[in-house]
Parts: structure tokens; C-alpha cells; sequence
């Protein structure tokens, strides 16, 4: 199970402060699934932020009309947007894991990249 775990927008922390948007390209290479997970950076441990802590395939996410998957991280849910939302404490730093179940070869041989983080307004 590969899985990569990053910063934001050229390399600055993730607030839960603040708003962002993942976009998942279409057609991920999984044969299983794939998912994205917030944690806490301090105990590294599941962000406890009483809210939604993961987003994935097999969550029956809502899908853009051309294939990828918006996922949004932040203290409030963008409007309409709450399958796909992943709640952060506005009081502390996150950081994700975007996990690969069962990768297949546009993971392996890195012709599917998976966007950056877009800070929102």
C-alpha cells in the first residue's frame, strides 16, 4: 500500500485555519481503492477534530463532471460539499497520507500525479 504524505502550496504547513482543495485526477491507479487521511502532526495520530478524518473511493465521494474529485479540507464544510470535506481544528496544524490500495502501473511508473493543495478564499 504506497502512499505519500506532504506539505501545501511549495512547501508551506497545512493550517486548519485555513481552506484548501485537493483535486484527485480521474481514474487513479488503484485496483482497490484510494483514500486521504488527515492527521495530527504533533502525535501523529488521527486529527481529532470531531469531524470527518478521511475521503476516499469506497466512501462514494462526489465526482466532478469530468472524472476527478474535489476533496476540501477546513473548520466548515465548503456549501454542498460535505462528502467530500474533511474537518480540521482551526486551532492546530495537519498534515495528510494519501494512501494507494493496491496500486497499479500510473502509480508505479509516475505517469498519474496527484495535485498540490490549492489554498482557497
Amino acid at each position: 500500500m504506497p502512499s505519500c504524505c506532504f506539505p501545501c502550496c511549495n512547501g508551506a504547513y497545512l493550517m486548519g485555519n485555513e481552506k484548501y482543495r485537493l483535486r484527485v485526477p480521474a481514474n487513479a491507479p488503484v485496483k482497490r481503492f484510494w483514500a486521504v487521511t488527515a492527521y495530527d502532526p504533533l502525535s501523529r495520530s488521527l486529527l481529532d477534530s470531531g469531524g470527518n478524518r478521511t475521503v476516499g473511493s469506497m466512501r462514494d465521494p462526489a465526482v466532478n463532471a469530468d472524472g476527478p474529485v474535489d476533496v476540501y479540507f477546513g473548520p466548515k464544510a465548503p456549501k454542498g460539499q460535505e462528502k467530500n470535506w474533511i474537518k480540521t481544528d482551526a486551532d492546530k496544524g495537519f498534515f495528510v497520507v494519501f494512501r494507494f490500495y493496491g496500486p497499479l502501473d500510473g502509480y508505479i511508473d509516475k505517469t498519474w500525479v496527484l495535485n498540490d493543495f490549492e489554498l482557497m478564499e
